[in-house]
């Protein structure tokens, strides 16, 4: 892994692109520009950055609603003293650029605020990888891709046997700034009480997160900004900037949902993907969740009633459970938990 000063890079058409490529992933990632191509209408700018503008043209699916964005300016900045976590192991054999993606906060109103996307580009060190890269799409929603750096390093993940592997904490998330969560009222849950059931508990998380939505939506951030096709936005912003034809998008839970609105915005940029746990736009998570849950149980009662030994041992796993909830109902279990 090297390390070079922040300072601006400017690029040229002229410039070969397998070149400018590899003098970008050199070290940790200092001011670079996304490039805007000519169908784009890019063009450069004294302090290297590129002026172009990223209208999806979606394929399939339903259409995205986001107006045309404007043209707006997209940077990257290296960070010399990066502070992604474990990014400095010694075991660590594989170069890794780490820097941020400037973007617009909204691109319908470019100008007002910009966001920082914190990235880590992991470079193969096959010397003859393929030039597409795999791009990692962490879950949740809020998942910090680049907490777990090392489990793509340490050692190093067969995906980079033959492709470079790009991480990047999304919106809002993780490294990136501004990062949202509700660590402030979540610690105020059950304050001052040494009993709480499990109802009240889950009655106090849920006015805590009420709590946070109203602080957050009141200071200087636009939360509608903050949405799945800016994401993907994003990430279209991202690809551009290293001059990648394709991407190989490998998303979990969450990360899913994320890719599939990216193959839906941006077909063309897109050369495989895997879906891991797949989240499709569709199922409200929070509506759904409870049937989902019951469903997936009643599966497993049903394998078991149709296997002879599973049923011999279990022969009423639904009369056993609904047991142990009316137990549970009429005399509470209570054990100590710590605070988060």
């Amino acid at each position: 892994m090297t390390s070079t000063g922040s300072h601006q890079v400017q690029r040229t058409a002229a410039a070969p692109r397998r070149t400018r490529r590899l003098r970008v992933l050199a070290g940790a990632i200092g001011t670079l520009v996304v490039l805007g191509t000519a169908a784009c209408g890019g063009g450069d700018s004294e302090d290297g950055s590129r002026t172009f503008s990223n209208a999806p043209t979606p394929t399939f699916g339903q259409p995205t609603t986001t107006p045309p964005p404007k043209p707006y300016v997209v940077k990257f900045v290296e960070q010399p003293n990066c502070q992604v976590r474990g990014i400095r192991d010694e075991r660590i054999q594989n170069k890794i650029t780490c820097g941020q993606l400037m973007v617009p906060e909204d691109r319908s109103d470019p100008g007002r605020k910009t966001v920082a996307l914190q990235v880590a580009y992991i470079e193969s060190t096959n010397p003859n990888k393929q030039p597409d890269p795999v791009l990692y799409l962490e879950g949740g929603p809020g998942g910090s891709a680049l907490a777990s750096l090392e489990l793509w390093t340490i050692p190093p993940t067969p995906l980079l046997g033959d492709r470079d592997l790009i991480i990047m904490d999304q919106r809002g998330t993780g490294y990136s700034e501004p990062r949202f969560n509700c660590n402030y009222e979540l610690t105020l849950v059950g304050t001052g009480e040494s009993t709480m059931t499990a109802g009240a508990f889950a009655d106090e998380q849920a006015q805590a997160v009420m709590d946070c939505f109203k602080r957050l939506n009141a200071g200087a951030y636009q939360l509608s900004a903050y949405s799945t096709i800016d994401a993907a936005a994003d990430i279209e912003d991202l690809r551009k900037y290293f001059e990648i034809e394709k991407l190989n998008l490998f998303g979990i839970s969450y990360g899913t949902r994320l890719a599939l609105q990216y193959m839906n915005d941006f077909p063309d940029s897109v050369r495989s993907a895997v879906l891991d746990s797949s989240y499709p736009a569709e199922p409200n998570l929070f509506a759904e969740g409870p049937i989902n849950g019951w469903r997936a149980l009643d599966a497993v009662f049903s394998a078991c009633a149709d296997n002879p030994t599973c049923n011999r041992a279990n022969p009423d796993l639904v009369g056993a459970l609904i047991q142990v909830i009316n137990q549970l109902d009429a005399e509470p279990f209570t054990f100590k938990a710590q605070k988060l």
